[in-house]
């Protein structure tokens, strides 16, 4: 019984080290190291570049080639800058901008990736408030004259008057790290449901932000977030749709934008697993626009994450704003 058991030992530990079976778990390894690096376990860096450069080529395979007129960018470039003055511009300039595009041109939305984050102090009303407060606050005529020309002067009240007349979405950014900043107002977060909203660990958890003041906030239509990551190499080729901070979800603005544009008509999340998602196992794998002619599917990652630009065949691509 002993030899015969050694025996059958013996021939399965040689078949285990046969050239053909070694191969074989050469092959399991290889698989194994290859599943681990597409999961973001670990990261074989020339992969990486080799799965970035395929995309970069598939990109440029699939593009179609032609400029959608219906979407204009604004860049404010050199020439800008030499007509108009040095960045930033006031507040009052921007309001003109605004009045211009929606009014004049009739722009059915306004996006703008920058963080009005600060008072607009170059008018200099500021300076006169302080003169009011203190050496000239007996002064009657003055204390007039400054409460006439303070509509005028309020630049930033000139701003928000503006806004309100258009839909206007503003853009506020995001940060991590211990001892990240908050500053400004943020927007309402996402209305999701709230079991879900609660589930959302997998989306990249946001410690701090930087918003707009609180008078142009409120006066926007809506906001949206301007974080995204670039690849080793330096190139931004994912872009975060959605994003968690203190418990809530907030969207980019390039989804907030797309989403009034379709007639805001809601936002779903699509998991993998929904049971699994509410016990924390599950992964979201869509984020779904119901529009008038049907429902835009958009492709994310666990973490909030789409590839872009999308330049799949018969797919609607929707720009990456951030």
């Amino acid at each position: 019984m002993l030899k015969s058991s050694f025996v059958r030992f013996s021939a399965t530990f040689g078949r285990w080290l046969a050239p053909g079976s070694l191969r074989q778990w050469l092959g399991v390894a290889l698989l194994g190291v290859l599943l681990a690096h597409s999961l973001d376990y670990m990261e074989i860096v020339p992969l990486r570049r080799l799965d970035a450069l395929l995309y970069d080529f598939r990109v440029r395979l699939l593009a179609r080639g032609e400029v959608d007129e219906r979407i204009v960018i604004i860049d404010i470039d050199e020439r800008s800058l030499a007509e108009l003055g040095r960045w930033p511009w006031n507040r009052l300039r921007l309001a003109d901008l605004v009045d211009s595009i929606c009014g004049q041109y009739g722009a059915l939305l306004l996006g703008l990736d920058v963080i009005l984050a600060e008072a607009d102090e170059s008018s200099g009303l500021s300076t006169l408030d302080v003169l009011a407060r203190g050496s000239l606050g007996q002064n009657a005529g003055f204390q007039l004259a400054l409460q006439a020309l303070r509509p005028a002067l309020d630049y930033d009240r000139r701003l928000a008057m503006v806004m309100r007349r258009y839909p206007v979405i503003l853009g506020f950014h995001l940060s991590t790290g211990a001892g990240a900043a908050r500053s400004g107002q943020l927007p309402p977060p996402v209305a999701i449901e709230p079991a879900l909203a609660a589930q959302a660990r997998s989306l990249t958890q946001w410690a701090g932000y930087g918003g707009n003041l609180a008078i142009l906030q409120q006066a926007a239509t809506a906001a949206g977030f301007l974080s995204a990551p670039l690849d080793s190499d330096g190139v931004t080729r994912r872009a975060f749709l959605l994003a968690a901070h203190d418990g809530e979800v907030y969207a980019a603005l390039s989804l907030v934008m797309a989403q009034l544009l379709l007639g805001n008509h809601g936002l779903q999340l699509r998991f993998a697993d929904r049971a699994r998602w509410q016990s924390g196992m599950g992964a979201l794998e869509a984020i779904e626009l119901p529009t008038a002619r049907g429902v835009l599917r958009i492709a994310v990652d666990q973490q909030g994450l789409c590839c872009c630009p999308s330049g799949a065949p018969r797919v609607l691509s929707l720009p990456f704003g951030g």
